[in-house]
């Protein structure tokens, strides 16, 4: 997928795909993946898209763009809040983010955004066993 700068009008196609009735995350990282921009996806017709593997009442919903009134106003709040939109195109998503199985298309983030692409993610938390050993030695000089 390619780096993209992201405007509003860029920000608005992005939360209008997501919020699509019926449009999961992987049906959403396929779109892109086929038409490259949230915007190609709502400009293709409902036999592109269905080419693509959408079913047709997907089709006809993303085709007829009733995401967008409910994106407007999410985009304000967001505004409002302070918030920003990083799409998997952006360079600012975490890279091992981008790898697992089941990405998720857009994040919402306040504050520093750039220094979500230092995450590591997994990379040192404590899990399984050892999270386990670690709670009861806390717990038991409180007992």
């Amino acid at each position: 997928m390619t780096a993209t700068i992201n405007t509003r009008e860029t920000e608005l196609h992005w939360l209008a795909l997501r919020m699509t009735p019926g449009l999961g995350t992987r049906t959403a990282v396929q779109l892109i993946e086929t038409f490259k921009t949230p915007e190609a996806v709502f400009r293709a017709s409902r036999s592109e898209l269905e080419a693509a593997g959408v079913s047709p009442g997907l089709a006809q919903s993303v085709a007829s763009g009733c995401a967008f009134d409910d994106a407007v106003t999410q985009q304000q709040k967001m505004s409002e809040a302070g918030a920003v939109v990083i799409p998997l195109t952006d360079p600012r998503y975490p890279v091992r983010l981008k790898e697992i199985f089941d990405p998720p298309p857009l994040l919402f983030a306040r504050g520093r955004a750039e220094l979500l692409g230092d995450l590591a993610l997994g990379s040192w938390a404590p899990a399984g066993p050892r999270l386990m050993e670690l709670r009861p030695r806390r717990a038991s000089p409180r007992i």
